[in-house]
């Protein structure tokens, strides 16, 4: 989950399981809901309420919470994998119709479902504190991948007194300093080490301002590039589905900048300068 480089995994098993069991018990039984009760919707609603606020939310809680310790990345790429599938569970539910089986659902029970579905995302996706997470995320990526190559040109600076770097001096350090203090920084997880090319048979105690550099740690590297742009990518593509329409394009162009303040100022410039 914590690696950029590999493909998001499929949604948490235990969440999985849960989703696939509320589905086979809420389509049974709305049957017998239905065949019991003088009004029903009313009752399958009281019924979805307490599935969604209770089973699923408990659940989705303690999957995310579990994810945060890992990385900011493994945190959004849960969270993406949990919407959509609670969301596809939403759509075979009114596929499905419950009291209304074989009809369509009601639209009370449409509403009611819709409802709770984003109830259960609000607390993750309001007040911009996802967006937030996913700025977090990509400055940890990026400035992991180029810890090594800041690292080169500072201690250049430092042993050439090179009086060109000075305007970038603060950037690269608060790169440095972010890396190292960030959650993975202090874990030194191992995707975070083959980001940054760490190698762990020293432990997993190392400190990461301990990191040796080499001169081809200080030059430019074309797939370094790619790698942002993948990683980049990626977070658009959630962005989309997370964030509202009316945010998109101020959270895609935040995101851009993020791409731009790494890749140009912190590196092609910082190359170019020396």
């Amino acid at each position: 989950m914590s690696n950029p480089d590999e493909s998001p995994p499929s949604l948490e098993p235990s969440l999985l399981s849960l989703l696939n069991e509320v589905r086979d018990i809420l389509t049974i039984e709305s049957g017998t809901i239905k065949d019991v009760f003088p009004f029903p919707e009313q009752v399958l609603g009281t019924f979805l309420q307490r599935v969604f606020q209770q089973s699923l939310q408990q659940r989705l809680e303690m999957v995310l919470d579990k994810t945060v310790t890992f990385s900011p990345l493994a945190f959004l790429r849960t969270l993406q994998s949990s919407r959509a599938a609670v969301i596809s569970l939403a759509e075979d539910l009114k596929g499905h119709g419950l009291t209304g089986h074989p009809g369509q659902v009601s639209s009370a029970t449409t509403t009611v479902i819709d409802q709770n579905v984003e109830e259960l995302f609000v607390p993750y996706l309001q007040d911009r504190g996802y967006m937030e997470r996913e700025r977090e995320s990509l400055e940890q990526l990026y400035g992991g991948l180029l810890l090594k190559f800041s690292i080169f040109h500072s201690q250049r600076k430092r042993n050439q007194n090179l009086g060109v770097l000075d305007r970038l001096k603060k950037s690269r350090e608060r790169v440095i300093e972010r890396v190292i203090e960030s959650d993975l920084g202090k874990t030194q997880t191992d995707a975070l080490s083959r980001i940054i090319g760490l190698d762990r048979k020293s432990g997993k105690d190392s400190n990461l301002s301990d990191v040796i550099v080499t001169d081809v740690d200080g030059k430019l590297n074309v797939e370094f590039s790619k790698r942002m742009l993948k990683w980049l990518a990626e977070a658009v593509g959630r962005s989309i589905e997370l964030s509202s329409a009316a945010d998109t394009p101020k959270d895609v162009s935040a995101l851009l900048m993020i791409l731009m303040e790494h890749l140009r100022s912190m590196y092609v410039e910082v190359a170019l300068d020396t």
